[in-house]
């Protein structure tokens, strides 16, 4: 992108001040990247309806478990979920889809790096 010196973006993107956020599979993706010490520049992450709780799919790793992050200078990472997500429950193993976001939280996410937030929206009432 910085070499990018024509094009309908030329001249309008700090580049010093990149954040990477995703839904689903691309939050998963922007958790990923949380796993990093500042990671290619980026300043933020954000994530909604993802988790680092494992699906089992494939061979990468065990279903039920959590990819630690263990950078030292992890990016700042907004953690936001749903009380009533029907994916995280079918992974979490009480049914409870609030266990994988506190379960990213408390077993992947760096401990004590300060710089990372959970958000739970409630359902909404009738």
């Amino acid at each position: 992108l910085a070499a990018a010196s024509d094009g309908p973006l030329a001249g309008r993107l700090d580049l010093g001040r990149l954040a990477v956020g995703g839904h689903s599979s691309g939050g998963r993706t922007a958790l990923d990247l949380a796993s990093f010490d500042e990671p290619f520049g980026v300043a933020a992450v954000f994530s909604y309806g993802a988790s680092l709780v494992n699906s089992g799919m494939g061979a990468f790793a065990e279903r039920g478990s959590v990819l630690p992050c263990d950078a030292a200078r992890p990016p700042p990472l907004l953690l936001l979920g749903g009380s009533e997500d029907g994916v995280s429950a079918g992974l979490s193993e009480s049914g409870d889809a609030t266990e994988t976001l506190r379960r990213t939280m408390a077993e992947g996410v760096a401990p004590g790096s300060g710089r990372a937030e959970l958000c739970i929206l409630p359902a909404p009432t009738t």
